[in-house]
């Protein structure tokens, strides 16, 4: 009897503050972010633009480029070098910042994804606690990657001089070694002239 009366006063027509309550948040648990085709159809040429000039690249462009540098003197193709290799790595931090951004507003909102992100699939809308870890965790990974970004163009090209110093020094050792160890496993050239005599 009890059951029944309890039912009759959180029926929908009632104003059960409890009832309320846990279907607003039933909803926002099942609350879905709709798919951006015109975001996803963007995404998915500039992939393939990508991937297009890549292929192009490494079958016609690397071959040209070592070329080129083999008739540069050893100063300017290290130059070459640094500009290259600064300008690849450094080319991560507008990725790193995008990050930053939006871990930081779904810390802020505590939402994830944040409000006014578009999406290339539809996606679960996570709220609370679960959506700050994640806005941190992803803001974790753009330091990360700033990180890797500003080491591998700063660091990496400044070093790339004693880098290659290093590997020419270990190449030369590694193969005054392997004649070396030619003389001594044929031990019998150096008394071949005496035996003969």
């Amino acid at each position: 009897m009890e059951s029944a009366t309890q039912t009759e006063q959180c029926r929908p027509e009632s104003q059960c503050t409890e009832c309320t309550d846990n279907q607003g948040s039933d909803n926002m648990d099942q609350q879905l972010l709709p798919v951006d085709r015109k975001l996803r159809r963007t995404v998915l040429i500039a992939c393939a633009v990508c991937i297009g000039i890549g292929a192009v690249l490494i079958q016609w462009g690397l071959p040209w480029a070592m070329r080129y540098l083999g008739q540069l003197e050893p100063e300017a193709s290290l130059r070459v070098l640094q500009f290259m290799a600064s300008l690849v790595f450094l080319g991560l931090l507008p990725a790193a910042w995008y990050l930053w951004s939006c871990g930081m507003r779904a810390v802020t909102f505590q939402q994830m994804p944040p409000p006014g992100m578009k999406v290339i699939k539809t996606v679960k809308v996570v709220t609370g606690d679960s959506a700050v870890a994640r806005g941190k965790a992803l803001m974790v990974v753009a330091a990360l990657v700033a990180t890797v970004s500003l080491a591998g163009g700063i660091w990496f090209p400044l070093n790339l001089p004693r880098i290659i110093a290093t590997l020419k020094t270990e190449d030369v050792s590694s193969r005054q070694s392997g004649r070396m160890d030619t003389t001594i496993e044929d031990p019998s050239l150096a008394y071949q002239l005496p035996r003969d005599l």
